[in-house]
């Protein structure tokens, strides 16, 4: 019977508990638009025969209990505009269709998030623009490899920073943050462990060191928890995509305001860190002090890491404004943790701590008392 449909147009059987596995007849009538066979209690595989569907703009085989491999021969239908396949139980290397792609993000979607328990093997869809896992919820299929960002903002980064730090020099508008009688120790946190950095001991620099790598690999874990793609992932599905809809339905509350107040609680957090960064490298280029240019580009860096991680993990995992607010605050405490860390040694080893500090007041003290010298050098007749 379904082999005589050759004028019809559009096949629409879902939500009718059919079962047995989809007939080969049902892609042979040459003008179809329309093919949707959602939620039923289909079985078996998707037949080859599906590339003979030249003229077919939708079709819908998802919430079934579809096996196998979805056949290269989709590739051939390049008038498809929606192409539902999750739910099922779909594995190996989906057809490549890049051409299948709207504005709502919901033209191709298939099981290729995790967990995926209810697959009995991975399904990779690179061109997939939403990916469901097996408790019915979805995401956007979007690489998020931070990594790679991160690698290449960071010149862009240092020379902004660079940029600021000549400016002081030469513009009259930021004249008054870069006084040259300015003392180093006004733009040192005097509360923190990378004051060690101007410390002769030894011990003090690898401490400084030490708490550096610490602040890194904590923020690599959250920025490799914000990508999607990998192992682990701290990821939230923000989308159900429901068996009676085209459309997905975005689970996310965050809003404009919420971005907003997170924005502005991490701008007048870190605020302090990137201005005393940017007078530190001024100051070293003045002084030509290698260890003040090496802390001052140390706090930019972790600052701007701070910043980008920050705003990589919400963007990831946040569903609400209280998400936003409460992962802001968490990731902004690991910014805080060299001066955690100074506390710590002051309560573990005070005598030798007092000793390193003491030091590093001495050699930023002599440090300015040369500079004075040299500048009154240079203005007496």
């Amino acid at each position: 019977m379904i082999n005589n449909l050759k004028d019809i147009e559009s096949i629409n059987l879902s939500e009718n508990r059919l079962s047995g596995s989809i007939p080969v007849g049902i892609f042979s009538p040459p003008n179809i638009t329309n093919l949707a066979l959602q939620t039923n209690l289909i079985t078996g595989s998707i037949p080859t025969e599906i590339g003979l569907l030249q003229n077919v703009r939708l079709i819908r085989f998802d919430h079934n209990r579809i096996k196998g491999e979805i056949p290269i021969e989709a590739e051939n239908l390049k008038t498809l505009e929606f192409f539902h396949l999750h739910q099922n139980q779909i594995t190996g290397e989906a057809p490549m269709m890049p051409w299948l792609v709207n504005e709502d993000k919901t033209a191709y979607i298939t099981d290729c998030a995790t967990p995926m328990f209810n697959l009995p093997g991975r399904l990779n869809c690179a061109t997939c623009q939403m990916c469901c896992n097996s408790l019915d919820q979805c995401l956007l299929n979007e690489s998020s490899d931070v990594y790679i960002y991160s690698i290449a903002v960071s010149p862009f980064l240092l020379c902004l920073l660079v940029w600021l730090a000549v400016q002081l020099k030469h513009s009259k508008y930021l004249a008054f943050m870069a006084e040259s009688s300015r003392p180093s120790e006004d733009i040192v946190d005097t509360n923190s462990v990378y004051l060690f950095v101007f410390a002769s001991d030894k011990r003090a620099i690898g401490t400084f060191f030490f708490t550096v790598f610490i602040q890194i690999v904590l923020f690599a874990i959250y920025l490799h928890a914000s990508n999607s793609t990998a192992e682990n992932s701290d990821v939230v599905t923000p989308y159900r995509c429901p068996q009676n809809k085209i459309d997905c339905d975005d689970l996310r509350s965050a809003d404009s305001t919420g971005w907003t107040i997170v924005c502005v609680v991490i701008f007048f957090y870190l605020g302090v860190d990137i201005v005393t960064s940017v007078l530190q490298i001024h100051k070293a280029f003045a002084q030509k002090n290698f260890r003040m240019l090496m802390s001052g580009l140390t706090i930019f860096s972790l600052t701007g890491l701070a910043f980008f991680t920050s705003l990589s993990y919400n963007s990831a995992l946040a569903r609400k404004n209280t998400d936003l607010i409460m992962n802001a605050v968490i990731l902004l405490f690991i910014n805080d943790l060299d001066e955690q860390c100074l506390e710590f040694l002051q309560i573990l080893a005070p005598d030798w701590t007092k000793q390193m500090l003491e030091d590093v007041e001495t050699v930023l003290q002599e440090k300015n008392d040369k500079d004075d010298s040299i500048d009154a050098t240079r203005v007496s007749p």
